[in-house]
């Protein structure tokens, strides 16, 4: 059962860490997609080609490889609205959310490694609650190899009135490093506490096809692997997580969620996809109802192409130490 509870979490977790962070996609094509042939799989086939896959070696480059990178993409929207009742006044709330980021990792002449990357990201949240109004965020973000680099502009109307403010912060790899290890107290988590629990990625197959996705495989020209999940699947998927989730939450017959994972000929990843559409109506006080609904798609490949950085990012601020200290106000522009 505690697997059984850690595979859900991690399967719902990928279902909509593009929403709570981001959505996707192919802008010349469809969104969260891997396309290939695919035959349907039994529990057994598909576990068995899950096992065959080499981990230890699945994103390690060719040893003759000058460089290599990856490029994400992510992109969501929802919507959310209430009545009114027990919990107050009625609303409605949408928003929407996308990213890309990019970097590369090459070998330099000393056999070391120079770094680079770069990102968008993108940000709505529209309401008719006078206390949240609307807000937008637009940013940007670089990576050299001593540093991270965001350019960010933020703007909001509350109750009619516009706020609005930008800035560009660097902040080294040295001091993230200590941020981090601020916030989990130095300590490295065991194999144990992870949200694994510890199971192979079989075990993580298998669980899914007992969970109620449907399995596919397509062996031409490497492994292309697909699970897809209808609504039967993603409510098993909230009973183990939470039965009380499950039991105040009501989805709609056309919710899904496919999710797709790529692996070449030479036995190295080649990319992942997800997509999800979900209608849903959640019970909350005193037979309240919410009514939501989240579309989005996300998307993970090798890139093989170029970065460029912006020629200005002498001109970004240092984030001052993190032991208490705020950021000034005269670091705003």
């Amino acid at each position: 059962m505690k697997k059984l509870k850690a595979v859900a979490a991690v399967l719902c977790a990928g279902a909509v860490f593009a929403a709570a962070f981001t959505f996707s996609g192919c802008k010349n094509g469809e969104s969260g997609v891997i396309h290939g042939d695919y035959k349907e799989a039994t529990s057994a086939e598909f576990t068995n080609a899950v096992e065959a896959i080499d981990t230890e070696n699945l994103f390690t480059p060719a040893e003759d490889a000058e460089k290599f990178g990856y490029e994400f993409h992510t992109e969501t929207s929802g919507k959310t609205s209430y009545g009114g009742g027990n919990l107050g006044d009625a609303f409605e709330a949408s928003a929407k959310a996308d990213a890309e980021v990019k970097f590369i990792l090459a070998k330099t002449d000393d056999n070391g490694l120079n770094v680079n990357g770069a990102g968008k990201l993108n940000f709505e949240l529209l309401t008719n609650i006078s206390k949240l109004g609307s807000n937008t965020l637009s940013a940007g973000f670089y990576a050299d190899n001593s540093n991270l680099y965001l350019d960010a502009s933020i703007k909001s109307t509350v109750s009619g009135a516009e706020q609005s403010s930008a800035f560009k912060y660097k902040i080294s790899y040295d001091a993230i490093k200590d941020l981090i290890n601020g916030i989990i107290g130095g300590t490295t988590p065991s194999a144990e506490g992870s949200i694994s629990g510890g199971f192979s990625l079989g075990e993580f197959a298998e669980i899914a096809v007992n969970l109620g996705f449907k399995t596919y495989i397509d062996f031409n020209n490497g492994i292309k692997l697909k699970l897809t999940a209808d609504k039967e699947a993603i409510a098993n998927l909230l009973w183990n997580i939470d039965s009380d989730i499950f039991y105040s939450t009501a989805l709609s017959d056309s919710s899904k969620l496919e999710i797709y994972f790529s692996i070449d000929k030479a036995g190295k990843f080649a990319g992942f996809a997800a997509n999800y559409n979900i209608y849903t109506e959640v019970t909350v006080a005193d037979s309240d109802t919410v009514t939501a609904s989240l579309k989005g798609a996300t998307s993970l490949k090798v890139y093989n192409g170029t970065i460029k950085l912006p020629a200005n990012l002498d001109e970004y601020y240092e984030i001052p130490d993190f032991g208490g200290a705020t950021v000034p106000t005269y670091l705003a522009y």
